[in-house]
């Protein structure tokens, strides 16, 4: 379901795409880890409401135009990954992780100058499809998509 959604996210951003200038095709090997460093004891922790807060807090604390922006996004995805399809407490605030809000956010980032600076479409070719594959494929090797929670509570100290 989730690997629906996000081809539909890409069918919507690809006009933004096409102005991609990300220079590799996924997120960095150290920036994962940054991830796993930041997401895996708050998961651990505090579980699934716990991560909500603390990509909240990411976004809030962070400027757009930083490459710390892709700890975000990667914990963002990780979350929508972990909420797909899962029935969710009903007390949980659901406004920031909707679909739609969702969308919003991953908009934002993607227009912003440090993705997508308004360079010339040959910056994209051979780049991945968008921001997400570009963030998804560096998390591959240390989140299952299926299980994002448990691949995240793996790293965490014992």
């Amino acid at each position: 379901m989730i690997k629906k959604f996000l081809l539909a996210l890409t069918v919507l951003l690809l006009p933004i795409s096409a102005k991609a200038q990300i220079s590799s095709k996924q997120m960095s090997a150290q920036t994962a880890q940054k991830v796993i460093d930041r997401y895996a004891p708050i998961v651990c922790q505090k579980g699934l409401s716990g991560l909500i807060i603390d990509v909240q807090k990411c976004y809030k604390k962070t400027n757009i135009n930083s490459s710390d922006i892709e700890i975000c996004v990667a914990g963002d995805l990780i979350l929508v990954m972990a909420i797909d399809g899962r029935q969710l407490p009903p007390d949980l605030d659901k406004s920031f992780i909707n679909e739609r809000a969702f969308e919003e956010r991953i908009k934002k980032v993607a227009d912003s100058p440090y993705f997508f600076g308004g360079q010339p479409a040959q910056y994209a070719t051979d780049k991945g499809v968008g921001l997400l594959y570009y963030i998804g494929d560096g998390l591959a090797p240390y989140v299952d998509d299926n299980h994002p929670l448990q691949s995240l509570a793996q790293h965490c100290k014992k």
